[in-house]
Order: structure tokens, then C-alpha cells, then sequence
């Protein structure tokens, strides 16, 4: 079993980071605003119901739809910089997700 000392070691690994840092910095900054922070959670979470409801072969154009009705909202600086370091703060998860099934391959050999 792994222990929460060590889950708590990657949560801080985590938090010591400059995605991690750049996220909580422009959430900040945009909780000075609330209604700007909820059109940030808004375009975050339809984004995200359209990537789980939506055919492959159907993405490539819903997300370029979705991005043009949403256009003003993306181009205000301070969601489009939250939503940035936000993407940003995600590819560094992927990336870790990615290294962990990688190494367990390694000691498996088997695909995961």
C-alpha cells in the first residue's frame, strides 16, 4: 500500500511547481472578480462536458465552434491566462500519469 506520506510528498512536489504556482496566482486574481472567475468555471466545464460528449470524428469541429461563440470570454487577459495555466497545470499531470505507466510497464512488461 502507499503511504499518505508519500501521496503528500507528491502533492507538495505538485504545489512547488511553477504551473502550479501560475494557476493559484491568476485564480487570485480573478476571485478579486467573481463573476469573472464563474464565466472562468463556465467555459471550463462546457469545454469539458464537449470533450466527453463529443464523437472523435466530430471534435475538431464542435471545439472550433465552441471556441468561436465563446470568443469574447477567451479574449479577456486575465480567464484566458487562468484557463492557460490551468492547461498548463493538466499537461504536467498527463505527463506525470505518463511517466508512472511507463516505468510500471518496465517492471510489468505487459501494456497498461
Amino acid at each position: 500500500m502507499i503511504s499518505e506520506e508519500n501521496i503528500l510528498d507528491f502533492v507538495k512536489a505538485v504545489r512547488d511547481t511553477d504551473e502550479y504556482r501560475k494557476l493559484k496566482e491568476t485564480e487570485l486574481s480573478l476571485k478579486k472578480e467573481p463573476a469573472l472567475l464563474a464565466e472562468a468555471r463556465r467555459i471550463r466545464r462546457q469545454h469539458y462536458e464537449l470533450l466527453l460528449r463529443t464523437p472523435d470524428e466530430k471534435l475538431l469541429e464542435e471545439e472550433i465552434r465552441f471556441a468561436d461563440e465563446n470568443e469574447s470570454v477567451y479574449n479577456n487577459p486575465r480567464i484566458h491566462d487562468y484557463l492557460e495555466a490551468e492547461a498548463e497545470l493538466n499537461r504536467l499531470l498527463r505527463d506525470c500519469m505518463d511517466l508512472f505507466i511507463m516505468r510500471m510497464k518496465e517492471d510489468w512488461d505487459i501494456i497498461l
